[in-house]
């Protein structure tokens, strides 16, 4: 319940990206839309510390450097080199990613199963085919969510997922 949420000390997620700028990843993670739900209060249980990289390979390593140093309590890892540079930095914060690609191939996790380790994300084929199965997983964690919400709307493969779920959803 969010009343027990703000009665302990304030979350600390670091998100990073590799792009020029956080936009709408920063926008989104930084709490805007979650703050909406009532459960997340930028500042009172979560803080948010974001960084980019602009591209910066170097500049991004030592941005996830920064944020682990700072004692994230979570990382949040932006698309491209992202998640396999916080694996090199941290490999006890957990991170979590949103991916579209393969993360066992990539060697993120060890299996989907079995993650292992302190990575886990989303699995996100382009096809859409898991878009359903995480509805109902999710269905079934929380069984009284009245609203779901999706914090990647601008994906190239967002519209895939979107009808996949808008499906599964009215069944």
């Amino acid at each position: 319940p969010p009343s027990q949420l703000r009665a302990r000390r304030p979350v600390r997620a670091g998100a990073v990206t590799a792009r020029r700028r956080l936009g709408d990843f920063g926008e989104r993670i930084a709490g805007h839309r979650l703050e909406a739900s009532g459960m997340t209060i930028i500042g009172r249980n979560v803080r948010v510390d974001a960084r980019w990289s602009g591209g910066d390979t170097a500049r991004l390593r030592n941005a996830a450097a920064e944020l682990v140093a700072l004692g994230s309590d979570v990382m949040l890892a932006g698309a491209g080199p992202t998640t396999p540079t916080l694996l090199q930095v941290s490999r006890t914060v957990p991170i979590v990613f949103a991916q579209s690609v393969d993360p066992v191939g990539n060697g993120f996790v060890a299996s989907l199963a079995r993650p292992g380790g302190n990575p886990t994300g989303v699995l996100i084929p382009a096809d859409g085919t898991l878009a359903a199965k995480r509805l109902e997983v999710l269905k079934q964690a929380v069984p009284r969510a009245a609203r779901i919400s999706g914090l990647s709307p601008h994906d190239p493969g967002a519209a895939i997922q979107l009808k996949e779920v808008s499906s599964a959803a009215t069944l």
